[in-house]
């Protein structure tokens, strides 16, 4: 009975979060095409924000957008919390104790937790270094972002659930190859980006992978989200990497405008990086 319950509570919580990823990676593939909503999917800063501004009551539900490092810092201490809590409860509840099974038993779990977690601590310390311009960002972007790490979180969690395999077999090692490049490339990014803080105005990137991607950032949280895919291999975990592939072609369409308006305001012989996004493909 016990068991019947915990499958019953394990599969409303998969719908719940399907759902969630679904939804919300239409919206963002439907908002942007209509206009007068497009405001929505716009980030302060970006090139084309000031021509598709919010409404003026929205305008006010506005958070500063240097508040980015509190998703951050906000999934450091979910994971914290969750694995203390479990691994010290004394309660008999068949939820808790299937939890604590996964994490003392599944390999895959304590591997997805471990690399989520210092993903966090890594663009916790890269946020709170960013130039804090002024700029801000909308409300639905900033409750947006804990929305998503917290799915995020349950998703992993859920994509484990059973797997006990001691042993990683080959996509786990390019999983986690990717992941590892991942995180470099973007903290090469961003380590850029921060070192353009003390300057008053937007100025073109023009090292690091912003030599050829205007999104080079970007470009990184896809590959560390693709080894995810690969270290975990399960169909929820392809409905996160489906919202960043969605969110990430969305995000960096916008920010390569404001690369491009950079490079036409300074005199620079160099040119604009090549693609937005992808290399060779977009």
């Amino acid at each position: 009975m016990l068991q019947l319950q915990l499958e019953t509570w394990v599969l409303l919580l998969k719908i719940e979060l399907a759902l969630y990823f679904v939804a919300t990676t239409i919206s963002v593939l439907v908002v942007p095409k209509i206009i007068k909503w497009k405001w929505l999917t716009m980030y302060s800063g970006h090139g084309d924000s000031k021509e598709n501004s919010a409404p003026r009551v929205f305008s006010k539900l506005q958070v500063p957008k240097h508040w980015f490092w509190h998703f951050y810092a906000y999934g450091c201490i979910l994971i914290v919390c969750y694995v203390s809590f479990v691994l010290s409860t004394s309660w008999q509840d068949p939820v808790l104790q299937a939890a604590q099974t996964e994490l003392l038993n599944s390999k895959k779990a304590q591997v997805s937790l471990t690399l989520f977690g210092i993903h966090m601590l890594r663009r916790l310390y890269e946020s709170l270094r960013f130039r804090n311009t002024g700029s801000k960002m909308q409300i639905t972007h900033y409750l947006l972002g804990y929305f998503f790490y917290s799915h995020t979180f349950l998703a992993i969690l859920v994509a484990c659930l059973g797997d006990y395999e001691q042993h990683a077999g080959w996509k786990q090692g390019i999983g986690l190859g990717l992941y590892v490049f991942g995180s470099v490339w973007q903290n090469a990014s961003h380590e850029h980006l921060i070192a353009q803080k003390h300057q008053r105005s937007y100025l073109p990137l023009q090292k690091s992978g912003f030599r050829w991607i205007a999104g080079a950032h970007y470009f990184g949280e896809v590959i560390l989200y693709t080894g995810f895919l690969c270290i975990i291999n399960h169909w929820i975990i392809w409905l996160v990497y489906g919202w960043i592939l969605v969110s990430m072609t969305n995000v960096a369409t916008s920010y390569s405008q404001t690369s491009t308006q950079a490079f036409q305001k300074v005199k620079t012989t160099k040119s604009g990086p090549k693609w937005i996004l992808f290399p060779f493909l977009y």
